[in-house]
C-alpha cells in the first residue's frame, strides 16, 4: 500500500513539473523558430514606456503607431481601418491594425488576432501585449519560411477592453464567411503560467486532430472548455464563433493577482509563458495555411494532453457507451467476486459508503481549513498574498479529513476487495453521469476506470491500486493546478474533491496514527503560517482603487475605495473618513461596484456637457435632440437615460450618431470609450410631463490633485486594478 501511494504521489509531482511552460529560446534561435527572446525584445519597443494604453489615451496611439511601423520592418503592409462599433455594452471609435502574408494559392485566409489595447490601470505586457508579440514573432517566423498555401491576416484588434468592440467592427467592415476560415486568438490573463488551449468552435473534430498533430507539446483539455463555457468571462473568439468561424483560443493564466493591474508589466512577464504561446500559435498557424480543414467537422472530441508529449483524444459520442461498458464491467467484476466469496454483498455495499465518506470528508474539509483561517484573521481572502501556506493547510486538512474517516471500524471493515470496487463503481457511475451532461470532462473518469478495470485483472493489489490511482493523479493534477490559477482558492471544494478521489482510491489499508499525526501537524504548521502570512504583498497585490466623484449635486464630491470584497487599508481610513460599508454612489447603475465613501475637496472641471438642441412634438411623446459631451476631452462617457417612451424594440432612442456614424443602437446605458470633440448626438423620445432624465458620467483616468495625499497614502501592498483611478464627473438633465 505505501509503495502505491508513493507511486501515485510520484506521478502527481510529475504532471506538476511536466505542466510549467517550455524554457524560452534566445535571439540565436532558428529564423523558422519562435524565439520569446526576440518576441519580447519586439515587445520593449512596442510598449515604449510602458504606461497604460486605454483606447483614447495618447500611450494607446503611440502603441498602435509601434505596431504599424513593426510591421512594416517586417516587409508587410499594414492598414488601419477606422470604424465606431458597438457592443452590448459598450461603443467605441476603434482602430485595428490589418497585416497579410499572402499564400501560394487563392482561398479564405487564417486569421491570428490579438489585442493592443489596455486596462487604464494596466500596463498591458500580458494582456495583451503577449499576444501581440506573438502575432509579431509568428509574422517574422513565417516570412523566414516556407511558404504558406493560405494567406494569414494579422489582426490587432482595438477596443477588447470595452467589450470585444473592435473584434466587432472587423467582423462588420469584412465578409468573414468569403474572407477566413479559420480563427486563431492569443490572450491571457495574468502574466505566467502553462499556455492552454483552452477553447475550441463546435464541431472542433478537425481543429483539434490538427492541433494534436501540429503541436510539439500540446497543453489543451476539453475540461478546461467546460470550465470557461461557465465562467462570466469572453475573448475576441467569442465574436467570430458568433459570426459562425471555426477558431482556438490560446492563453496563460498565472499570476492573477498582477492581472489589470500596473504589475502587468515586463518585469513579470514570464518568457517561458510567452515561448510556450508562441509555438503553439506559430505551429497551428503554419498547420492551417498548409492543411486541408474542414471548419465545420461533423462532431466534437473529448481530449487532453498526457504530460504535455501527446493529445489522448476520441469522439465525444464515443464516451457514453465507454463510460456505461466500464461501469457494467467494473459491477460484473465484483459480481464475480461476490459468487467466487472473494467479497460479500454486504461488505460491498459498505465499500460504496466508505468512498463516498471519504470524498464527502476530503471535499468538507478543503472549505472547512480555508474559511476558517479566514474567520480568524476576520479578512476576507487572506491567501491573496500567500497562497501555498493555504495550499499546504487544505492538502493537509483535506487527506487527514479522507483518511480519518476511511479509518472509522464500521466501514474499515469493508476490507481491500469491497473497498477497491466501491470507489472504483462509484467514479464509473459519475463518470456515465459526466459523459452525459459534462462530455468534455469524461476523460478525468472513463480513462482512470478503464485502468481500474484492467489492473483488477491481474489479480495483484499493487497494480489494481497503482495504474488507476496514478491515472488519477496525472489528469487530475493539471486540471486541479488550472482551477487553482483561475479561482484562487475561491472554491476550495474544487481541489478538495479530486483529493478525496485520490486518497479514496490509493489507500485501502487503515491509516496509521503516525500518518495522520503526521497529516495533523502539517496542518497546524501551515495553518499557524497562513494565519501570520500577510494577505497583500507587493507581488500579489490587493486591489484599492480610488474614484473622485464630482456632483452631480452641488457640493457632493466624495471619493470612493473600491476594495471588490477586501477590507480597507488602515493607512487610507488614517487620511480620510471613509464610510464603515461599502456604498454605492449611484443605485441606478448595478454594473458599477460599490465603494467605501469619504467626503472629498470640491475639484470642479470643464466636463460632462449636456445640450439640448431642440424638441418637437411626436404623438403622446416628444422628440429630443441632445448631445453629450467632454470639454475636458474624457476618454469615457458613461450614459444613463431613465423615464423614456418606447416604440417598439428601440427603447425610447431614436437615433445615436457618433463620429459622423449613425448606429442602430437602443439601450438606456451605454459606455462610450475615445469619443471625438463633437461628442454624441441622441434624438430621444421623452413624455409631454418631462419626466425623463439623462445621468451623463464624465471619466478621466487618475485622481485630480486635491486627492494626491490620500493616492500616496495608498500602500505598495494595493494597487488600482481594471478603470483604475478616476476623476468622474456627473451631471443630471430632466427632458
Amino acid at each position: 500500500m505505501r509503495r502505491a501511494l508513493a507511486l501515485v504521489a510520484a506521478c502527481a509531482a510529475l504532471a506538476f513539473l511536466c505542466a510549467q511552460p517550455t524554457a524560452p529560446r534566445g535571439s540565436d534561435a532558428r529564423p523558422q523558430e519562435f524565439s520569446a527572446v526576440r518576441a519580447l525584445a519586439t515587445l520593449r519597443r512596442v510598449l515604449g514606456d510602458g504606461a497604460p494604453h486605454p483606447v483614447g489615451s495618447p500611450a494607446h496611439e503611440r502603441v498602435r503607431e509601434r505596431i504599424v511601423e513593426e510591421l512594416r520592418l517586417l516587409g508587410l503592409a499594414p492598414e488601419v481601418e477606422t470604424s465606431v462599433a458597438g457592443s452590448p455594452a459598450s461603443i467605441a471609435v476603434v482602430r485595428n491594425v490589418v497585416a497579410r502574408i499572402p499564400g501560394t494559392e487563392t482561398g479564405k485566409a487564417v486569421l491570428l488576432c490579438a489585442h493592443y489595447d489596455s486596462v487604464p490601470a494596466g500596463a498591458g505586457a500580458g494582456d495583451d501585449g503577449s499576444g501581440v508579440a506573438t502575432l509579431l514573432e509568428v509574422a517574422r517566423a513565417c516570412k523566414a519560411g516556407p511558404p504558406l498555401r493560405r494567406s494569414l491576416v494579422f489582426l490587432f484588434d482595438d477596443a477588447e477592453e470595452c467589450g470585444l468592440v473592435g473584434a466587432e467592427a472587423f467582423a462588420a467592415r469584412h465578409d468573414l464567411q468569403k474572407e477566413i476560415e479559420v480563427v486563431v486568438n492569443a490572450d491571457a490573463r495574468g502574466t505566467d503560467g502553462p499556455t492552454m488551449m483552452f477553447e475550441t468552435s463546435a464541431g472542433n473534430a478537425d481543429l483539434v486532430r490538427l492541433y494534436g498533430a501540429a503541436v510539439p507539446s500540446p497543453r489543451a483539455t476539453s475540461a478546461a472548455y467546460e470550465v470557461y463555457k461557465r465562467m462570466p468571462n469572453d475573448t475576441d473568439l467569442t465574436v467570430f464563433k458568433r459570426h459562425g468561424l471555426a477558431g482556438l483560443n490560446f492563453a496563460f493564466i498565472g499570476g492573477l493577482r498582477r492581472y489589470h493591474t500596473q504589475k502587468d508589466d515586463l518585469a513579470h512577464l514570464s518568457p517561458a509563458s510567452v515561448q510556450h504561446e508562441g509555438d503553439q500559435v506559430l505551429a497551428v498557424a503554419r498547420a492551417l495555411a498548409m492543411a486541408e480543414f474542414r471548419p465545420k467537422a461533423a462532431g466534437d472530441l473529448v481530449y487532453t494532453d498526457v504530460l504535455g508529449l501527446f493529445l489522448l483524444r476520441w469522439p465525444e459520442s464515443w464516451s457514453l457507451p465507454a463510460s456505461i461498458a466500464i461501469l457494467v464491467a467494473l459491477i460484473l467484476l465484483a459480481v464475480v467476486e461476490i459468487r467466487t466469496r472473494v467479497l460479500r454483498a454486504s461488505a460491498l455495499a459498505i465499500g460504496v459508503l466508505r468512498a463516498l465518506a471519504t470524498i464527502a470528508a476530503a471535499a468538507l474539509a478543503a472549505p472547512a481549513v480555508v474559511h476558517g483561517i479566514e474567520l480568524l484573521r476576520r479578512e476576507p481572502e487572506p491567501w491573496a498574498g500567500s497562497p501555498w501556506p493555504f495550499e499546504i493547510a487544505l492538502a493537509a486538512g483535506a487527506c487527514l479529513a479522507a483518511l480519518a474517516v476511511a479509518r472509522i471500524p464500521w466501514l474499515a471493515r469493508a476490507g481491500f476487495a469491497a473497498s477497491w470496487s466501491g470507489i472504483w463503481i462509484l467514479l464509473a457511475a459519475v463518470g456515465v453521469a459526466s459523459a452525459a451532461f459534462v462530455p468534455g470532462a469524461s476523460y478525468l473518469f472513463l480513462v482512470p476506470c478503464a485502468f481500474a478495470a484492467l489492473g483488477r485483472f491481474a489479480r495483484r493489489e499493487f497494480v489494481a491500486i497503482a495504474l488507476p490511482a496514478c491515472a488519477l493523479a496525472l489528469l487530475w493534477t493539471p486540471l486541479a493546478m488550472g482551477l487553482e490559477q483561475a479561482m484562487e482558492l475561491r472554491v476550495p471544494v474544487a481541489l478538495g474533491l479530486p483529493l478525496g478521489c485520490v486518497v479514496a482510491a490509493s489507500s485501502f489499508g487503515t491509516a496509521t496514527r503516525r500518518a495522520l499525526a503526521v497529516l495533523a501537524s502539517l496542518l497546524v504548521l501551515a495553518a499557524a503560517w497562513a494565519l501570520a502570512a500577510p494577505a497583500s504583498t507587493a507581488e500579489r497585490p490587493a486591489w484599492v482603487t480610488l474614484t473622485h466623484l464630482e456632483g452631480p449635486d452641488e457640493g457632493a464630491s466624495r471619493l470612493f475605495a473600491v476594495t471588490l470584497g477586501s477590507p480597507l487599508p488602515a493607512e487610507l481610513r488614517a487620511q480620510a473618513a471613509f464610510s464603515a460599508t461599502p456604498e454605492r454612489a449611484f443605485p441606478e447603475l448595478g454594473s458599477l461596484p460599490a465603494g467605501f465613501a469619504a467626503p472629498a475637496a470640491a475639484a470642479p472641471a470643464d466636463a460632462a456637457r449636456i445640450d439640448v438642441l431642440g424638441t418637437r412634438l411626436d404623438g403622446d411623446a416628444r422628440l429630443v435632440d441632445v448631445r453629450i459631451s467632454s470639454p475636458r476631452g474624457a476618454p469615457c462617457l458613461l450614459l444613463h437615460l431613465r423615464g423614456l417612451v418606447s416604440r417598439h424594440a428601440d427603447g425610447g432612442v431614436v437615433s445615436l450618431t457618433i463620429g459622423g456614424e449613425r448606429l442602430d443602437d437602443h439601450q438606456a446605458t451605454r459606455v462610450f470609450f475615445g469619443v471625438p470633440p463633437d461628442g454624441v448626438a441622441l434624438t430621444l423620445r421623452a413624455p409631454l410631463d418631462g419626466r425623463a432624465e439623462i445621468l451623463l458620467l464624465d471619466v478621466a483616468y487618475g485622481l485630480p490633485p486635491s486627492d494626491a495625499g490620500v493616492a500616496r497614502a495608498r500602500p505598495d501592498r494595493c494597487v488600482p486594478r481594471g478603470q483604475g483611478d478616476q476623476w468622474v464627473v456627473a451631471r443630471r438633465a430632466p427632458l
